[in-house]
């Protein structure tokens, strides 16, 4: 058992002797008192001679053994005592070495993480013995164990309360934020610091399209008003003595309001238990997925419902009725029957002015169904990127008429007879969407909910909305265009 584990155990153990000292106290006391009380009212001689020989010794022997029974519990609190203080010098030996094997490997000329260590401390390579590493889904690129190792240990010391891990972080420049909302816990409830929340953000960004896509503000209140340019100043032939004809830009305004949304996962005991590395990536990662998952679907597809948030996305409204000039409807009414003209088509329709960062927006489905499908049997592998035995063997970028394709998983995968649906959008989103952030993700976790199952609730909220503001309108088409298959 840990030394730490030890002194609890003891300190409950000395609360049980001194609660039975107390009791044992009280009742002579008890004792004392009746005593007094009887002492109050005097015998006669011939009565007084009576007790003293039938009861002295009785009571004699009670207080004896009362007294004999209080100095055992006494030196039973002793003993308590100085093992109490024992453990608890060998805890502190032991934080104080663990110190130590952490600051034992000198920090290398650049800093190891992304953010520098607090002014005093400097950064240091983490040299453990790091199990699963090179096994991370979360964490890639330059020193991902390292900053698997700071997620890790931020997220046992804020969640999990462990106190050397708190320890490594205040050593290691690792900051902690706590919550001072209600919460739900019997553990930790946390705002996960800027450092954490990037990895998380660009995971979000990674697993989903909307947000890597649309233009990304930050909100400093729950509502946000950002203004948005509508026509522009215009061009007149004028004649000789001729009044120049005036003009104005007009602007009108996009509002976010910010929605709160949580995720909620069960994690079992082992999870915790387990390595540092594989709890970062495990909550990095799910957290970041559902978050992308929901932004997705809101996004590309919402319906203004209250399960999607009152959010509308891009896929619903472009079809509304009042952005005609950006859609384009296929001669087929399903996948399988789309052509290169309709491609084509859709690809024409978009206005000079947002094609320099323009790309394709689709279901995995619905490209294999109809790019794939008619690059393979037409022979025009420029068209889905390159068809070619190298092309296929490097993995290459997906691209379809010169722009990048991105896959949705949230977007219309139906196969067949699909009359009305959008299969695809062509543009620029920083133009026509806008992705806007609250406040930053906050976690937190429960043992008593799930006690009987040996599981941890894991709860992550963060609040945000988003807005597709321009699709055009019935004559002029926007930064955003659409292909939909056929009406009927």
């Amino acid at each position: 058992m840990a030394a730490s584990g030890k002194v609890k155990e003891l300190l409950d153990e000395l609360a049980s002797v001194l609660a039975e000292m107390g009791a044992l106290g009280e009742e002579s006391g008890a004792a004392d008192s009746e005593t007094d009380e009887n002492s109050a009212y005097e015998d006669s001689p011939e009565d007084q001679a009576a007790d003293a020989e039938g009861e002295s010794k009785p009571d004699e022997e009670a207080t004896m053994q009362k007294d004999k029974k209080m100095r055992c519990l006494c030196e039973r609190a002793e003993k308590l005592r100085d093992r109490i203080t024992f453990y608890e010098n060998v805890a502190a030996k032991e934080l104080e070495l663990r110190a130590v094997l952490d600051k034992s490997t000198p920090a290398s000329e650049t800093a190891t993480y992304n953010t520098p260590a607090k002014e005093g401390r400097s950064a240091v390579q983490i040299y453990h013995n790091l199990p699963g590493a090179g096994r991370l889904r979360g964490f890639k690129g330059p020193n991902a164990e390292e900053r698997a190792y700071r997620a890790g240990m931020f997220y046992k010391a804020t969640l999990l309360n462990d106190q050397n891990a708190a320890r490594w972080c205040a050593d290691h420049g690792v900051t902690e934020s706590r919550a001072q909302g209600e919460t739900v816990n019997s553990l930790g409830s946390v705002f996960v610091n800027e450092e954490i929340l990037n990895e998380i953000i660009v995971l979000v960004e990674q697993y989903g399209a909307f947000a890597a896509a649309a233009r990304n503000v930050n909100m400093a209140s729950d509502t946000l008003i950002v203004p948005r340019r509508v026509g522009g100043l215009q061009a007149y032939f004028v004649g000789e003595n001729t009044a120049v004809t005036d003009s104005d830009a007009a602007w009108d305004r996009v509002q976010l309001i910010a929605k709160k949304v949580a995720v909620s996962n069960r994690m079992s005991s082992e999870i915790l238990e387990d390595s540092v590395l594989n709890l970062a990536d495990y909550i990095t990662t799910e957290v970041a997925r559902a978050i992308a998952l929901l932004t997705d679907r809101v996004g590309f597809v919402g319906t203004g419902s209250g399960t999607d948030g009152g959010i509308i996305g891009a896929c619903t409204k472009i079809v509304d009725g009042t952005h005609t000039a950006s859609v384009v409807t296929a001669t087929g009414n399903s996948l399988e029957t789309l052509t290169i003209a309709d491609l084509v088509s859709t690809a024409g329709r978009l206005p000079i002015y947002s094609r320099a960062n323009a790309q394709w927006y689709c279901s995995p489905q619905a490209y294999a169904a109809s790019v794939q499908r008619l690059g393979l049997s037409s022979s025009v592998g420029s068209l889905a990127g390159g068809n070619t035995q190298t092309d296929l063997t490097n993995m290459p970028e997906m691209r379809l008429l010169g722009y990048k394709v991105n896959f949705v998983h949230t977007m219309n995968n139906t196969l067949g007879s699909d009359p009305g649906a959008v299969k695809f959008l062509l543009g620029d989103m920083r133009m026509a969407a806008m992705y806007a952030t609250r406040r930053s993700l906050q976690l937190k976790t429960s043992t008593d909910r799930y006690a009987e199952l040996d599981q941890t609730l894991l709860v992550a909220s963060t609040r945000f909305d988003c807005v597709t503001h321009d699709c055009g309108t019935n004559t002029v088409a926007g930064p955003l265009v659409a292909l939909r298959t056929a009406l009927s």
